[in-house]
């Protein structure tokens, strides 16, 4: 291990030995690993080896590269999803911002070399004892290098952290399994906050740590109390090193501190993590331009009931069960998940009830793995997005899964619309920190399918257009602004759902049939096309990796995607809502883009039954009625369908301003 020397020091042949010469600031040293008290044991570069004060000596930076922090929240995503592709990490998944935290906290992603002592390196301070234990576990299918000094690059390094997030994950859950005895198939989730402590101790320690601290009793309690399988010298480093968080083997803080602080500083590091993940990735982030979630409406009507243990619990062994795979039940079991399904089933959606896991949908734990991931500190949680917690003091034996209701106390907490809350359906708060997956399935992200089933009409004539206002409106909304398309929609995508292969300004390759060809001649060039003729007809989770296969043929200009979406898709969709809703040769441009913005948003739901629908249907009575002057105010109640999403309540205020606006120059008012 290369070390310099920091300040003028002594070299001894050995300890309390002869002292040979003296060491001055800069002085390369190569540390042999071997300690005595406070010197170690070091070679020179003249090859004379002999003993220095360690506190003298500091890791060698001058030759080490520079970590960019691009590529490691890049390498971080890739590693996740490397992890997460192979079945057998399920359901202890690996988290991108999780990792990315961890280097935050430990480095600021810095590319350190060893301290006297250690061999830890790199953002993430990844040990050889860390990287030998992902050798030694992790699935060969990880196509990554193995070599023994490879944790000391950079890059490769976070491959070994994202198996020990996965490793502790389940360490921790069978470790609390034996401390409360428990039985349950259904195991329990830990949080990241539990793995960070895990990570600073081990499994074991985590486990005890997270028991005491819900017992009233164990949280003030010294947290060297709840060490476990950690002996006198380990427990000295973790005072030394994490003495902010765990204090002094004199006077160790509290559990109740450890948690404090260190979930304040986690908290922290995941807001950082996923706002690198939004500057550097923003692709990688799901899409949730629709955030329909049907079955949150399904959950509320159930919540009306107020269903509970004691009063229906016909309605939850036979009912409720009957929506997962294992089907209705004769007693009473954890139905938190099951009521999940439920609201999925009778949601009106095939493709919502279509992603109820086909094996242990009764288990909450396997909704850690529905739909896409959404940032455990995402900035917009849509209502009804599926969240996996660790569950509170008294909620359940295991995990915990239910809906995002809301979120409150900026940001700490998340209440959730869920079953088995209290023995009943009702909404409870929960802390965030204890929050092991948030999940969301955007419904109708191939807003294309709609559009490519029908013939425009004649571009030319001004009733089948509109408004320079309107496109801008939709653009800005799909695409955010020219920059941002750059860095997210160059290269072809997969939004989620049943969607295709997706590229430019929301085009669906996968629903394509007879178009694709047609529409791109000319923008792209010819490889281009004939490589995304390999997407026509591939939809939902298979075009997720044709989409990453694909990055590397297809990327399209910013000015081929809007000339497609100008002239192909905005006429297509025109023609859509002029089918959709009566009138619309009464309206001007402004008026009739705000209606396809929403078409293109929502889709063209002007009839759909539902609650949910209800102000799309009362635009649909109000063109027939021609009762223009009321349809602004259905775009603004429509905003109560996404109160943790603003992205979704400004696109509806926007789109009531263009209208209006509209209103204004038009005859008929």
């Amino acid at each position: 291990m290369k070390l310099i020397i920091l300040n003028m020091t002594d070299f001894f042949k050995a300890p309390g030995g002869q002292r040979l010469t003296r060491l001055l600031p800069g002085d390369p040293i190569t540390s042999t690993g071997n300690e005595s008290g406070l010197l170690i044991e070091v070679t020179l570069e003249s090859e004379d080896k002999g003993w220095v004060a360690k506190a003298d000596c500091g890791p060698d930076t001058s030759a080490r590269p520079v970590a960019v922090a691009a590529f490691f929240v890049d390498t971080c995503i890739g590693v996740e999803r490397a992890f997460n592709e192979i079945a057998s990490t399920a359901p202890w998944y690996v988290a991108a911002d999780y990792l990315i935290a961890r280097a935050l906290l430990e480095t600021k992603i810095v590319n350190v070399g060893p301290s006297p002592g250690t061999d830890t390196v790199g953002p993430l301070l990844v040990s050889s004892k860390e990287w030998q234990r992902f050798v030694a576990g992790a699935d060969p299918a990880l196509q990554v290098t193995r070599q023994p000094d490879a944790f000391d690059n950079w890059l490769t390094q976070i491959y070994a952290a994202g198996f020990t997030m996965s490793a502790d994950t389940k360490a921790i859950s069978e470790a609390v399994k034996k401390i409360t005895g428990s039985t349950e198939k259904d195991p329990f989730i830990p949080s990241y906050l539990n793995v960070l402590h895990a990570y600073y101790t081990n499994p074991e320690t985590a486990a005890e740590l997270l028991r005491a601290v819900d017992d009233d009793a164990g949280r003030t309690k010294p947290v060297s109390d709840f060490f476990r399988g950690i002996d006198a010298a380990q427990s000295a480093q973790i005072f030394a090193n994490r003495g902010s968080f765990f204090g002094t083997a004199l006077q160790p803080k509290t559990v109740a501190e450890l948690f404090a602080s260190t979930g304040a500083a986690l908290d922290q590091a995941l807001k950082e993590a996923f706002g690198l993940i939004k500057q550097f990735v923003p692709e990688a982030i799901p899409e949730m331009k629709q955030a329909e979630a049907p079955w949150f409406d399904i959950a509320v009507q159930e919540e009306a009931k107020h269903i509970s243990e004691a009063d229906n619990s016909d309605v939850i062994t036979k009912e409720y069960f009957a929506a997962t795979s294992l089907g209705p039940q004769s007693k009473m079991a954890p139905w938190c998940a099951a009521f999940v399904a439920y609201c999925l089933q009778k949601s009106g959606s095939p493709e919502a009830a279509a992603s109820i896991p086909a094996t242990d949908s009764a288990l909450a734990v396997t909704w850690a793995g529905w739909g896409r991931g959404l940032s455990v500190r995402s900035d917009v949680i849509p209502q009804g997005a599926i969240v996996v917690m660790q569950p509170s003091p008294g909620v359940d034996g295991s995990g915990h899964v239910g809906f995002c209701a809301d979120l409150s106390d900026n940001g700490n907490s998340i209440q959730l619309l869920g079953g088995n809350q209290s023995d009943c359906v009702q909404r409870s708060t929960f802390p965030t920190s204890r929050i092991h997956a948030i999940r969301w399935l955007d419904l109708e992200s191939s807003n294309a399918r709609t559009g490519f089933d029908v013939t425009p009409g004649n571009p030319n004539d001004p009733k089948n257009q509109i408004s320079p206002k309107a496109i801008d409106l939709i653009v800005f909304f799909e695409v955010s602004s020219p920059a941002f398309y750059e860095k997210k929609y160059r290269k072809p995508t997969w939004p989620g759902g049943r969607s295709g292969v997706t590229i430019g300004i929301g085009y669906d390759v996968g629903y394509a049939e007879g178009h694709l060809v047609n529409d791109w001649t000319g923008k792209i060039p010819g490889a281009m096309i004939q490589a995304l003729g390999q997407a026509v007809g591939v939809r939902g989770s298979t075009a997720s990796a044709l989409a990453r296969q694909l990055g590397g043929v297809v990327d399209v200009p910013i000015e081929a995607a809007m000339s497609v979406f100008k002239d192909t898709d905005i006429p297509r969709w025109v023609k859509t809502v002029q089918d959709a809703l009566p009138n619309c040769n009464l309206l001007d441009g402004d008026c009739l883009g705000a209606l396809v913005s929403l078409a293109y948003n929502r889709g063209p739901s002007f009839s759909r039954s539902g609650s949910r629908y209800a102000e799309m249907r009362a635009i649909k009575a109000h063109m027939t009625n021609r009762e223009f002057r009321l349809i602004p105010d259905e775009f603004r109640r429509m905003r109560r369908h996404w109160p943790t999403v603003p992205g979704l309540q400004t696109r509806r205020e926007k789109e009531a301003q263009l209208f209006e606006q509209g209103l204004a120059t038009m005859p008929v008012a």
